[in-house]
């Protein structure tokens, strides 16, 4: 079940305790009411406080009207017969991500008649997707700091014991739940125990979303005595029945004195080897094995993109030792972070085909984009300009490395992926 609003208005001739009183003059009244159903899926009924929700009624002839609820009279009087549309929401426009901040809106056309009373209903439903990070007390006992990073593209938000970590998108509270407006998300775990001074960390993500759907990240760190070891996570969809697979990282072995634990790994699918689509494929003449490369002057990287029902999406996750070039490359999409913002993050993420800024600008560096990779079966993909300026407009210095993460869904929504590397020696 989903929670949801109902804005209930009568229009009328006339509205008076619904009598049947008739107008000859071709107006009528309206009044509006909101009530809610609810149940356990979001929030209590008494959290949600719809008086200051944004009404827009729009009719005939250019009318507009435009209030907040609490602030609306009881009836709105002498409206010209004819069609409307009333539009209910929590929000101007829908925030990108928001920690604990549900959306609702809704809409509905209605008639206002001379002589009748037409009853018309607004039902307003959540506009964005929920995330509820659920650690196990091993997460909470075993890591000393960790980190878990949501991103839809267009927002972020950071759930962090870290004190490094710091911004209006951070809370202390893992328990605090996130909603994003709606596109894919991508999740990164990391995680850090003194017990052996090491940080592991964990990548995935969550291609199918609808507004509505509460995914549950359950996170759990098995470390003394595991042979899968690592942070596990299990992505769980309550609302839609969401459900995905998960892929272990792996902190080193630590024996104990009880044996082994084989451990389990979680359900959600990531792309890489072993995940991807064997109809979406990448071939790199010179290169097949996806080896590191060391970046030259004149070097060439030219992989070819093969999918047989058509590319549907191509994003590129951009990891690198040098924040200063991920800025960079960040300042060439919609979504521009700092140096600084791109190190917190750890990534930046480049849509060559849903952002136009970064399908207009990173085909200026030699990148396929936009209409030349939707909907083909196959499309040259070359790095062999933007790699080569890493080391001068990326300030990238010696023993540096940049990771390339090529993930690609078809029109079946079959993925792939793939991370090519570059280091400087």
């Amino acid at each position: 079940m989903k929670k949801i609003f109902y804005s209930i208005l009568a229009a009328a001739a006339i509205l008076t305790a619904c009598n049947d009183e008739v107008m000859t003059d071709g107006t009528g009244s309206m009044s509006l009411n909101v009530s809610e159903i609810t149940d356990q899926y979001v929030t209590k009924a008494s959290d949600v406080d719809y008086s200051n929700f944004y009404v827009t009624i729009t009719g005939p002839n250019g009318y507009k009207y435009e209030s907040i609820y609490a602030n609306m009279p009881k009836t709105l009087d002498n409206l010209p017969s004819g069609p409307y549309n009333v539009k209910v929401a929590s929000h101007v426009e829908t925030p990108a991500a928001l920690f604990d901040t549900p959306v609702y809106a809704g809409s509905s056309d209605f008639t206002v008649k001379t002589g009748a009373v037409v009853p018309v209903t607004v039902r307003c439903t959540l506009q964005n997707v929920k995330v509820t990070i659920k650690p196990s007390s091993d997460f909470l006992s075993e890591l000393d700091k960790y980190t878990v990073t949501v991103t839809n593209g267009a927002g972020t938000l950071h759930w962090s014991n870290d004190d490094a970590v710091t911004g209006t998108n951070v809370s202390t509270d893992i328990n605090v739940p996130g909603n994003f407006s709606v596109a894919p998300l991508d999740v990164r775990v990391t995680g850090y125990r003194s017990l052996s001074g090491e940080t592991a960390s964990w990548d995935g993500k969550i291609a199918e979303v609808a507004a509505a759907d509460h995914h549950t990240i359950n996170v759990t760190a098995r470390t003394t005595g595991a042979i899968n070891g690592g942070i596990t996570i299990e992505i769980i969809g309550t609302t839609n029945d969401k459900t995905a697979d998960v892929i272990d990282p792996g902190f080193e072995e630590i024996p104990d004195n009880e044996g082994p634990d084989t451990g389990e790994n979680g359900d959600y699918e990531e792309g890489g080897e072993g995940g991807n689509s064997e109809n979406i494929t990448l071939s790199w003449p010179g290169n097949e094995s996806l080896a590191p490369m060391e970046i030259k002057q004149g070097m060439s990287v030219e992989p070819v993109i093969n999918a047989a029902a058509g590319i549907k999406t191509f994003v590129i996750r951009l990891e690198s030792d040098t924040p200063a070039f991920m800025s960079i490359c960040s300042e060439m999409t919609s979504h521009k972070m700092t140096a600084e913002e791109a190190a917190a993050q750890g990534y930046v993420l480049i849509d060559l085909i849903d952002d136009p800024a970064a399908v207009q600008s990173m085909a200026a560096v030699g990148l396929t984009t936009g209409a030349n990779l939707k909907g083909k079966t196959s499309a040259p993909f070359s790095l062999s300009t933007l790699v080569p300026m890493i080391p001068t407009a990326g300030q990238a210095g010696s023993g540096t490395e940049h990771t390339f993460t090529l993930t690609v869904t078809d029109a079946n929504d079959e993925c792939s992926s793939w991370a090519l590397t570059f280091f400087i020696p």
